[in-house]
């Protein structure tokens, strides 16, 4: 895998999940009863990036808005952000992704993952193949290949099991070091890079 994108733009932010302008913040919880929407929509897709190209995040460029804005603030439909994380080279070229969400948008515009690879890429559920002539063939992806799990299964067995638990909890602690380094990253105009151990 060498390249992930996600657009998603013009999504509805349940009311349960925003903060009102106006409410007090409560005293109870460690975010005082407000809600970090930025937070709330990247770690998703920052943790389904992750997953998707198995390697170490070197380092996070963000533009998040609106910046400097205190979460209470916030009105339900008011964030967007943009987020180009840099991976690893390993063995292969470099890869990246670019995860694009904006709430204020007109043109509501869901793209899901759109993914490239040395072998060729995928969206939408179809897969794009170069032959040798050249040309580019996409058909879609056979049922064989696509995921026959039980997410919310998986999820149990994995608490149950404390050596599957230990490589989640990483996982979460990544996904929250890109997090802390895209709020960086956003505040000062500049790509931050990530410690990794």
């Amino acid at each position: 895998m060498n390249a992930a994108r996600l657009v998603s733009w013009g999504k509805v932010v349940p009311p349960a999940v925003t903060a009102s302008a106006g409410a007090a913040p409560r005293a109870s919880g460690p975010v005082g009863g407000e809600v970090d929407l930025f937070a709330h929509f990247a770690y998703q897709y920052v943790d389904q990036v992750l997953q998707l190209l198995g390697r170490l995040p070197q380092s996070v460029f963000a533009r998040i808005l609106p910046a400097g804005q205190s979460v209470a603030s916030i009105t339900s439909t008011s964030i967007a952000f943009t987020l180009a994380i840099a991976f690893d080279t390993g063995v292969d070229a470099a890869a990246d992704a670019l995860i694009d969400v904006n709430l204020t948008s007109g043109a509501v515009l869901q793209t899901g993952w759109m993914l490239a690879g040395a072998d060729g890429g995928y969206s939408g559920g179809r897969i794009y193949l170069q032959e040798d002539s050249g040309e580019i063939c996409d058909e879609p992806v056979p049922a064989s290949d696509r995921p026959a799990s039980d997410v919310y299964g998986e999820l149990v067995a994995t608490m149950r099991d404390e050596s599957q638990a230990a490589s989640s909890v990483d996982d979460a602690e990544m996904v929250m070091r890109v997090l802390d380094a895209a709020r960086e990253s956003s505040r000062i105009g500049q790509s931050v890079p990530l410690e990794t151990e």
